[in-house]
């Protein structure tokens, strides 16, 4: 349940211990997990409590983009009359006024071409990595898979989430376990380095989930829903961390044993940075990055290309 460690392929490590407590009680289950950071480093600056970015539900998607600007013309010369005979100079002719300012620029789709793909032993999904602005929220959805527990030393954790490159973590999601030699299937959110909090919402598989976190006035909100149910849980964590990067994952940690999990198809993905880009996987406020869930010559999970709005992938099972 920590975030991936991109430890060889960008150098950023750290050591994360994820215990699951039940409400606020006692802890009672463990994952002992090395720290992840999922993702290229990135200098991407903390933004001091940028308004609130919460609503970005899956309507998102469809919003409209803002206006383009205007392009700057260039003043146009006036024609030279001919000067009349007399005394006095003839008058220079008065210049253009400056052109108006407009509103921020409307952000380009990101070619897939320009997907960078890399690999990670634990994790699947993509990365979004900020651009000028921090991000203010991410949120995603998805259909619970139904697992096969081949071990009972298996995990399985579907996510999305808010990083600062590694130290700090803010994420929501779900998780089905089989230590007990049956798939239990929980929803949880995590403040890491705090410990991750089960969340007492009932998941099958099939139920569409949703997960949003979101950053404001000094706190992070984190919301989980069950859209099948009509159950819905969120809580309101105090802190002021970076926001560089933007997250949707499969996660299987690296304590764990493989579990083949089919495919989890994430949609209505979409992301907010406090410069007021909205949107998914393919504007150019932000940089995706494609990650394959790979432990030594195998291949535990593949990402598929963005769809066309940037708002969907497919997370498969192996190859």
């Amino acid at each position: 349940m920590r975030l991936l460690g991109l430890a060889t392929v960008l150098g950023i490590a750290g050591v994360i211990g994820t215990v699951f407590a039940l409400g606020g009680a006692t802890a009672t289950s463990v994952f002992g997990e090395a720290a992840r950071s999922v993702g290229p480093a990135t200098n991407a600056p903390a933004a001091a409590d940028p308004p609130s970015a919460f609503a970005i539900a899956s309507a998102m998607a469809h919003a409209p983009s803002p206006t383009a600007p205007a392009a700057s013309p260039r003043p146009v010369p006036a024609a030279v009359a001919t000067p009349r005979p007399t005394s006095r100079p003839t008058p220079r002719p008065t210049p253009p006024p400056p052109p108006i300012a407009t509103s921020r620029p409307t952000p380009r789709p990101t070619p897939v071409s320009r997907l960078i793909s890399l690999s990670l032993p634990a994790h699947a999904g993509y990365t979004a990595v900020a651009g000028v602005s921090p991000f203010s929220a991410v949120s995603g959805t998805w259909i619970e898979p139904a697992v096969g527990c081949a071990t009972s030393n298996s995990i399985v954790m579907i996510w999305v989430g808010l990083d600062d490159n590694g130290t700090y973590l803010e994420q929501a999601g779900s998780y089905i376990d089989c230590r007990t030699g049956a798939p239990v299937y929980r929803l949880f959110y995590e403040m890491y380095p705090a410990l991750a909090v089960r969340i007492d919402l009932a998941v099958v598989p099939g139920d569409q989930i949703g997960a949003e976190v979101s950053y404001g006035s000094g706190a992070f909100t984190l919301v989980v829903r069950n859209f099948s149910s009509g159950l819905s849980w969120s809580t309101s964590q105090p802190g002021n961390m970076a926001r560089a990067r933007a997250q949707w994952m499969v996660e299987i940690p690296t304590s764990y044993d493989p579990v083949p999990f089919g495919s989890v198809v994430f949609s209505n993905v979409a992301a907010v940075d406090v410069g007021g880009h909205h949107g998914g996987l393919n504007i150019a406020a932000w940089r995706a990055y494609r990650i394959f869930m790979v432990r030594g010559a195998s291949t535990l999970a593949t990402t598929g290309a963005p769809t066309a709005s940037g708002s969907s992938f497919r997370v498969t099972t192996g190859r």
